[in-house]
C-alpha cells in the first residue's frame, strides 16, 4: 500500500539549481524553499516531522540539543538517522569506500573538468580530502548512549524518544545504523 507523501527540503544556504532540478524529478511530491531555514529554529509554519539524514554528526553536542529543543518547544516530531559509528571496522570501510568511490564517480559527477581530473587522478587531492571527510564524520557519530544524553530530561511528559541501532546485511557484513525519534505525546 502507498502512502502519498509530501517532502519539504530546507537549508541554511539553499542551492537553487539543484533545489529547481530535485523538484522537477520530485513529480510535485517534493517543495524546496527558496528562502535560509535554519535547523535551530525552524518556522512555526514547517509542520510535519522534521527528518534528518546523515546529518547529526555535523553538529556539537550543545547545537544537537538545540535541535531537539526547537522541535520540543513546536511540538514537532523529529527523525534522525547516522549510517555510521565509532568503531575501527565502520572507521576503516567508510575511509575505503570514500578513496575508492571518489576515484570511480569523479566521471560520472557534473562536468569534468581538467582541474578536477589533474585533483583526482595525478595528484589524488580530492579523493584524499574525501576519504578524511569519511573518517571524521564516523568519529563524530553520536553513539546510542550519547542521544540519550542528549535528550535526558528535553520535553518531558510532553515528548517520547526512541533511540535504537540497528543493522543491515551488506557484502562486507553487517552495517549499522542509529536512529532517534522524537514525537510529540498526545494529551
Amino acid at each position: 500500500m502507498a502512502f502519498p507523501t509530501k517532502v519539504t527540503l530546507t537549508d541554511l544556504y539553499p542551492n537553487l539549481s539543484a533545489f529547481k532540478r530535485i523538484e522537477a524529478e520530485g513529480n510535485g511530491a517534493v517543495r524546496c524553499l527558496s528562502q535560509s531555514v535554519s535547523v535551530f529554529e525552524v518556522p512555526e509554519e514547517l509542520r510535519g516531522i522534521r527528518t534528518l539524514f546523515t546529518a547529526l554528526h555535523h553538529f556539537r553536542p550543545a547545537d544537537a540539543r538545540r535541535i531537539l529543543e526547537d522541535a520540543v518547544n513546536k511540538r514537532a516530531g523529529i527523525a534522525v538517522f547516522e549510517p555510521l559509528e565509532r568503531t575501527p571496522r565502520i572507521i576503516f570501510l567508510t575511509g575505503l569506500s570514500a578513496l575508492i568511490r571518489s576515484f570511480l564517480l569523479t566521471p560520472k559527477v557534473g562536468n569534468l573538468s581538467v582541474e578536477r581530473f589533474l585533483l583526482t587522478y595525478p595528484v589524488p587531492l580530492c579523493p584524499f580530502v574525501i576519504t578524511w571527510d569519511g573518517v571524521v564524520s564516523a568519529l563524530r557519530t553520536y553513539s546510542v548512549d550519547e542521544l540519550r544524553e542528549l535528550t535526558a530530561g528535553l520535553g518531558e511528559g510532553i515528548f517520547s524518544w526512541q533511540i535504537e541501532r540497528s543493522e543491515w546485511s551488506t557484502a562486507l557484513g553487517p552495517f549499522p545504523f542509529t536512529s532517534l525519534i522524537g514525537v510529540p505525546e498526545t494529551q
